[in-house]
């Protein structure tokens, strides 16, 4: 079997780039701004760092959704990241549907000229959005959820369940915006809490609603939890490529990923997996780096290698806002990361 592939999701890069260009602003504003020369710095810098985040040689990517290549078989493509930078919708009454609507019309992820408006021999041919339908609900507890976090420090931590009339209002929009091909990502939170129908009612409204006669990718994030045999025979038939949180082996996994009760979830998600897998979905797995997966990664890597999972995903845990780096029993400073690196990319000649 060939050696199974991973992507390292580096954005914490985009993060170094919005920096750059917060200290390059301070810096026109007690220079006076001087000219053209700092606006060109400052765009060359978003480039370079746009290009590092995405990965260079790794295909074709549009709104940060990596897409196979058209002469590229199926076969030895490693699938698509999910992580589409915009637009993100999630519900709340019509008239924020609205916004999300305008925001579609005008062309968000489209190539524009320097005058706004799109470039004719750069239409944008595939579009790809992310729905938050449960928005930041979920149904586990995990120790280092950075999105717990952020919800906490926004006005509103959660906006509920996504009503059929925003589904309905982004799908028409976004099918009469796309052409060639559109690609619509689930993510959360955890979005199955929006329950098997909604998910049903959806694929409804596309074929409604697919008025320009596009093909429709489908991807979903989920932690696994309610997933079952039904579930397993909608991602088939609907043909959804499923990114499953799964931190690596249970030692490793149910040291941070823990239910309302504060139980493990190891076994739970091992039967998802088995799942997909039982019902031939495509999927990969997604695992977040922490303290504990550093001296495990060799071990983390086999245990995924003998399961077949092909195309692993490893993202850098990020301590909570405001906090004190490095405090959190999962922290993971420069050190630890490097050498999380270092043994990961080793693994595939040694392990």
């Amino acid at each position: 079997m060939a050696s199974p592939k991973f992507h390292l999701f580096l954005s914490f890069l985009r993060k170094l780039g919005d920096l750059r260009a917060a200290q390059t602003c301070a810096g026109d504003a007690e220079d006076g701004g001087d000219g053209e020369q700092k606006k060109h710095d400052r765009e060359r810098m978003r480039q370079e760092d746009h290009e590092t985040a995405v990965g260079k040689g790794h295909g074709l990517i549009k709104g940060g959704l990596q897409q196979r290549p058209e002469d590229e078989a199926d076969d030895h493509w490693p699938g698509r990241e999910l992580e589409p930078a915009h637009p993100v919708a999630e519900d709340a009454e019509q008239d924020e549907a609205e916004d999300v609507e305008q925001v579609l019309v005008d062309g968000v992820g489209a190539d524009k000229g320097e005058d706004g408006h799109g470039r004719e021999d750069d239409v944008l041919r595939a579009l790809s959005i992310m729905l938050k339908p449960a928005s930041s609900l979920c149904n586990l507890r995990c120790q280092y959820c950075f999105y717990a976090d952020e919800a906490a420090h926004r006005e509103q931590a959660s906006y509920g369940m996504m009503s059929e009339d925003t589904l309905e209002a982004i799908l028409k929009r976004t099918l009469a915006f796309a052409e060639g091909s559109c690609t619509i990502v689930y993510q959360g939170g955890e979005p199955t809490l929006a329950g098997l129908g909604f998910f049903r009612r959806a694929m409804e409204l596309e074929q409604k609603w697919n008025v320009n006669g596009v093909a429709i990718h489908h991807s979903i994030q989920t932690n696994g939890m309610v997933l079952d045999r039904e579930w397993a025979a909608f991602f088939r038939e609907h043909r959804f490529l499923v990114g499953l949180s799964l931190d690596g082996n249970r030692k490793v996994h149910d040291a941070n990923r823990l239910d309302p009760t504060g139980q493990g979830t190891f076994g739970r998600v091992m039967e998802s997996l088995n799942l997909l897998k039982e019902y031939k979905v495509e999927f990969n797995v997604l695992t977040v780096v922490t303290r504990q997966t550093v001296p495990q990664i060799k071990q983390i890597y086999q245990f995924f290698s003998r399961l077949g999972v092909e195309y692993q995903q490893y993202i850098p845990c990020l301590d909570p806002l405001e906090a004190v780096p490095g405090k959190q029993g999962y922290s993971l400073d420069e050190e630890s990361y490097l050498q999380f690196l270092k043994n990961l990319f080793d693994c595939p000649a040694v392990c």
